[in-house]
């Protein structure tokens, strides 16, 4: 289901996305379908790029204009139906990978990149799938890629996507929880360490 599009990008990896607005989408959504931690993906020609959502910024030309407004927000259908309401909601997404028509997945730095305008989905089921099963086992090669990243709030994300995948793969849950019990104690025990 679609959710935005690509407005921007910081780099090869980093792009913004703007969530589409009330009206805009095909299929209604919920903040849920762009949560902390949510994946994406980001359909090309013969490929999707995988991304995980980073970050959420919202949008607000009009925050701290002091000028008087002729037309109050309630009457802009009517006196101005050309009005383009400015108000976004952004997200940062960071691409983890990509995964191919045939199934094939391939986790890390993606060779081909996204466009202005490249419609941004959530990920179905069996794509979810696809991109961590490969080879008939969990695999998440593009953690570490993901620890690296200095945001402050990546460790929460990874926190949040560990859990996903604990729940979605309950075989594996043991060895997720080791490593969310790692990122947890560098949440909460390492900054500690640096004031002693």
């Amino acid at each position: 289901m679609q959710i935005g599009t690509i407005v921007s990008s910081r780099s090869h990896t980093l792009y913004t996305c703007r969530i589409l607005g009330r009206g805009e989408a095909a299929e209604a959504f919920s903040p849920a379908d762009h949560a902390l931690g949510t994946l994406v993906g980001m359909r090309l020609e013969d490929v999707t790029l995988v991304a995980i959502l980073t970050d959420t910024q919202l949008y607000n030309p009009d925050y701290g204009s002091r000028s008087p407004r002729i037309t109050q927000p309630d009457a802009l259908a009517v006196f101005a139906p050309d009005y383009l309401d400015e108000l976004a909601t952004l997200v940062e997404l960071t691409v983890i990978g990509s995964l191919a028509e045939d199934g094939s997945a391939q986790q890390g730095c993606a060779s081909l990149a996204a466009s202005i305008g490249t419609v941004v989905s959530t990920l179905s089921e069996a794509e979810f799938d696809a991109f961590h099963t490969a080879g008939g086992s969990l695999r998440i090669a593009y953690l570490p890629g993901l620890l690296a990243n200095p945001q402050p709030q990546m460790l929460q994300v990874l926190t949040r996507l560990l859990a996903v995948l604990a729940e979605r793969y309950p075989d594996e849950a043991p060895s997720l929880q080791l490593l969310a019990d790692d990122i947890a104690w560098r949440t909460s025990i390492r900054p500690l360490e640096a004031r002693l």
